[in-house]
């Protein structure tokens, strides 16, 4: 552990000190640069340096960016503005921002005709649907990458797109498919010597290793990738590969070798001032503490992991902190917190569309402006360039009004007897069209009463739709700790009185038929009848998806998948269906087997997904 550390820290010494110079170096370009050009570029290499620590900054400097290329036509620079303000939504957690913004980078890209670069576009676009769950569109962008990087015969942009299809395989449970193109990128990565590549798949290697199970070969992969980061002093991934081999450690209840794994990356983290990742690595080490049943030290480290990411604004990653704490105080019993802080995760994760909506608009009112300022420059010019050639058709125009007025003059004679003979016909029309004119007029204020009338009616029915949810989901969770409260209040007076002896025969009648009542109410299904009458407001559809998938489910089996669906421990399982703890888990074990589910594939994730 010794030599570890001390190896981390003399590679954090040499990086600090090449970051500083780094930063110095931008900052002095900056301020001696003598072309817009050349500014913009750095503005670029600035946001792209400030992404992993301050994102207010890096937005900044893209902007900055984004204008001058604006102002000069220099659409690479903007291209590359528009990723790093992508990039600065998709690290806070606003997803549906990132999307647009790669869009427009990638339009830009287009009027380069740059092949390469537009394929790197694509490949964004890509990665932004993947992290939208939305795979579909993901491949399709992956493979229009993958075409034009064959036709450059760029073996790197070949080999990172077999690395994001393997993760797409991956997140698909494909593993096969996924292993295949993980191996082919490996591949061309070797073959072109980029170490930094070949990090990054050894670290999806090991994940893959993971999910079946074969810890060893996940290990060994893992450090591969840190071996290779360390070496390139690229500390944010090296600390990326500490914290996915402390989590695999933590899987397989390996105590020691994890906390050593997190401890490193929370070292390396901290040195790149990596806000988000220390964030992450405090909610690995709550789990360590949770593993070891230290409990006030888990909260504890719990509520640093949320004050980092309420710093960095990501607000996605609030919600899940939030959620993390709820399900911490309901593992202690603590249903008052428990459910306070669930009420705060629902308002976060709600709050996430309000977000996306708000940055699209200013991006939308800003690129406005600026095509308005381009439009008020050319009509300057256009001004100009009329003013400057007007001596010219001046004496052209002069003739032209002469022949003009000579036409007019022979012509008006003529036209007068006819303009007389239709001076009526012209003021009945111009009556009628006055009509026509109001009617429209009216016509149209009733659609547009009528449409707004709709829209309103539309947002109080939206309105009373999200009220009624989130007012059967608090009817759920106080049925549900009410029916537990019950139980365990049950089963402690049923306890109590198997372990009182009774003194006469008639005492011990007595004892025995109370326990008899007890046991009776445990038994009672008024109270599941209710819990599930609350859970079908919320999951209508849930019971059914089941019954349609997995027809070989009895009526319990489904009562232990609800209890499951709303996220009760096996403990409280035990509670509601008066048996031990480990009765539910060979129930559990009956079910995957009725399911069909292989090992590796997680229950509880395939019933939030339903």
């Amino acid at each position: 552990m010794i030599k570890l550390k001390n190896i981390i820290f003399l590679f954090l010494l040499v990086f600090s000190l090449f970051a500083n110079a780094q930063l110095d170096s931008l900052e002095n370009c900056l301020k001696t640069a003598k072309t817009k050009t050349y500014k913009a570029e750095i503005y670029n290499k600035l946001s792209d340096y400030y992404l992993d620590f301050n994102i207010a900054k890096s937005r900044l400097y893209a902007d900055s960016a984004k204008i001058i290329g604006l102002e000069n036509n220099d659409f690479l620079i903007v291209s590359n503005a528009y990723v790093n303000l992508a990039n600065s939504h998709l690290f806070t957690g606003i997803l549906d921002s990132a999307l647009y913004y790669y869009e427009l980078s990638y339009q830009n890209i287009l009027k380069t005709d740059n092949k390469d670069e537009i394929a790197a576009a694509l490949n964004r676009l890509g990665l932004a649907y993947q992290h939208l769950s939305q795979y579909n569109q993901a491949v399709e962008y992956f493979f229009q990458a993958l075409k034009i990087y064959e036709t450059t015969n760029s073996k790197k942009g070949q080999a990172e797109i077999y690395n994001n299809l393997g993760v797409i395989s991956d997140l698909l449970e494909q593993k096969k498919e996924a292993e295949n193109y993980y191996q082919k990128a490996l591949n061309l990565f070797i073959e072109i010597n980029n170490l930094t590549g070949q990090a990054n798949v050894y670290n999806n290697l090991a994940s893959l290793a993971f999910t079946y199970q074969n810890y060893s070969k996940a290990i060994s992969y893992i450090y591969k990738s840190i071996s290779i980061s360390l070496n390139l002093n690229q500390l944010t991934e090296a600390a990326t590969a500490y914290y996915n081999a402390g989590t695999y450690y933590n899987e397989i209840k390996n105590s020691e070798k994890a906390k050593i794994c997190l401890d490193s990356a929370l070292l390396l983290f901290s040195q790149n001032n990596n806000i988000q990742g220390i964030a992450s690595v405090y909610a690995e080490q709550a789990k360590w503490y949770l593993n070891n049943n230290d409990y006030d030290a888990a909260i504890k480290l719990l509520n640093q992991s949320l004050e980092y990411r309420q710093q960095i604004g990501n607000i996605a990653e609030q919600a899940q902190a939030f959620l993390q704490i709820s399900e911490y105080y309901l593992s202690t019993q603590d249903y008052e917190n428990a459910y306070l802080f669930y009420n705060q995760y629902i308002q976060y994760r709600d709050s996430i569309i309000d977000e996306n909506t708000k940055s699209i608009i200013a991006e939308m009112s800003l690129i406005y402006n600026t095509e308005k300022k381009d439009n008020q420059i050319k009509i300057l010019q256009n001004e100009a360039k009329i003013k400057k050639n007007f001596n010219q058709f001046l004496i052209i125009i002069i003739i032209a009004l002469i022949i003009i007025s000579s036409l007019l003059f022979y012509f008006f004679r003529v036209k007068s007897k006819l303009l007389k003979s239709n001076e009526e016909l012209l003021e009945q029309e111009q009556i009628f069209n006055k009509f026509k004119q109001e009617q429209e007029k009216t016509k149209r204020e009733l659609i547009e009463n009528q449409l707004l009338t709709e829209q309103k009616f539309n947002e109080l029915h939206r309105a009373k739709l999200h009220a009624e949810l989130e007012h059967n989901k608090k009817e759920l969770l106080a049925s549900t700790m009410q029916v537990l409260n019950k139980n365990r209040t049950l089963s402690e007076i049923s306890d109590f009185l198997n372990k009182t002896d009774a003194k006469t025969p008639q005492e011990k009648a007595n004892y025995s038929q109370i326990t008899q009542i007890l046991e009776a109410n445990l038994k009672l299904d008024d109270d599941w009848e209710q819990l599930k009458l609350n859970f079908e407001k919320i999951n209508s559809s849930f019971v059914t998806n089941l019954q349609l998938n997995f027809p070989k489910l009895t009526k319990s089996d489904l009562k232990f998948l609800i209890y499951m669906k709303i996220n009760l421990s096996p403990k409280d399982i035990a509670q509601l269906t008066n048996i031990t703890t480990d009765g539910v888990y060979k129930r559990l074990y009956r079910i995957r087997k009725k399911m069909k589910f292989e090992k590796y594939r997680n229950l509880n994730d395939y019933l939030d997904s339903i």
